[in-house]
């Protein structure tokens, strides 16, 4: 039929007469004049309209349960899109073929990863590349990557204002003097926890020796520690540092991409490979809701420099100043297929910071195959 009505348009518009023909639902007109082109590409754009509304299939939708933690709202800013209206979240994922039956947002990442061990999530957006690689090692592979979410390592190091420690050679040498820095993070299996590894290697030293770990758990809370002296430093990513040292309540004297390198990737999205072999479909629809989320925060500036700024959880409550500088900085991966060298970086310390001891090969913790 659909060729019928075009074939007669084609024929009215040779004839040299106006007609306006109602096509589809009614919603489409064409309207056909002796102007041939104009027919043609009226007649084209209604139909491709038609054609894609009549083989478009209706998905049923698939449950599926989500865990991740405070700190990769500010790492993958992107999932606030789905945060800021769950009713509109629930619209992105419907579009993808899922019903999300919950965001739980838990302290760190030691839980994100136990919440998926214990069967209460399915799958884990925004975990921590080098936990992940740990858990991958001590779960003997049942657990696996299927997305990359960034590029860069966007982590630094802060001192207090008027701290005597301008820089990380300052720090080398009071661990060489004998004495130990009191380093603040959040929460054991974190991922500011995993950064003070790295820092007791750059400082050539051990935890415990050189540096004494202070658990604190929230931003605030540490920030706070900082300003009345109880620790000296700690490392948190940019995304909220930045805001501290314009605020005037610390100074960042170290990034960890002078020592990791720009090859890094930060976090990445996993599931169990028990739930993978059982939920393929589920998966593969999860990477279309996730490039959704990316793609939206990338062309929508405003929204996303406003979700910034708004308070957990719809945001991350950074100022006007730091979300902008975050929102031009962070570099999303669109696509999710990680940087094979980046990997043999992220294998590197791992293993060097004691995270990891005997982990697979890197090219074994991951699958493209739903990419």
């Amino acid at each position: 039929m659909l060729a019928g009505v075009v074939g007669s348009a084609v024929v009215a518009g040779a004839g040299g007469y106006a007609l306006g023909l109602n096509l589809g639902r009614g919603e489409q007109v064409i309207t056909v004049t002796q102007q041939r082109d104009i027919v043609r590409q009226t007649m084209l754009t209604t139909v491709r309209h038609m054609v894609t509304q009549s083989v478009t299939p209706t998905l049923q939708p698939i449950r599926v349960r989500l865990t991740t933690s405070q700190g990769a709202l500010g790492l993958a800013p992107y999932q606030l899109i789905a945060y800021k209206d769950f009713n509109e979240g629930q619209q992105i994922a419907k579009n993808a073929g899922l019903t999300i039956e919950g965001f739980n947002i838990v302290r760190g990442g030691g839980e994100v990863m136990k919440d998926l061990l214990e069967g209460r999530a399915d799958l884990v957006p925004g975990l921590e590349i080098m936990q992940a690689a740990s858990q991958i090692e001590q779960t003997g592979g049942a657990v696996k990557i299927f997305y990359f979410c960034e590029y860069g390592n966007y982590y630094s190091l802060v001192v207090s204002p008027d701290s005597q420690y301008r820089s990380i050679d300052d720090l080398k040498r009071t661990v060489r003097e004998g004495k130990r820095l009191k380093v603040g993070f959040s929460r054991p299996g974190s991922l500011s926890n995993a950064y003070i590894y790295i820092l007791s290697n750059i400082l050539n030293t051990r935890i415990g020796e050189g540096i004494e770990p202070v658990s604190l758990g929230e931003f605030d809370a540490i920030a706070a520690a900082l300003s009345r002296g109880e620790i000296d430093c700690f490392p948190w990513s940019v995304s909220r540092t930045w805001g501290l040292e314009e605020r005037g309540r610390g100074r960042i004297i170290f990034y960890f991409s002078d020592y990791l390198g720009n090859r890094w990737h930060d976090l990445c999205i996993a599931t169990t490979t028990d739930y993978m072999s059982k939920n393929q479909e589920a998966i593969r629809r999860f990477v279309n809701y996730w490039r959704e989320l990316v793609r939206i925060w990338q062309t929508n500036p405003d929204l996303s420099i406003s979700l910034l700024k708004a308070e957990p959880p719809t945001g991350i409550g950074l100022t006007d100043s730091s979300a902008r500088r975050w929102y031009s900085t962070l570099t999303p991966n669109p696509i999710g297929a990680p940087l094979r060298e980046a990997l043999v970086e992220v294998d590197k310390y791992a293993k060097l910071i004691g995270l990891t001891k005997n982990p697979p090969p890197p090219d074994q913790w991951y699958t493209t195959q739903f990419l």
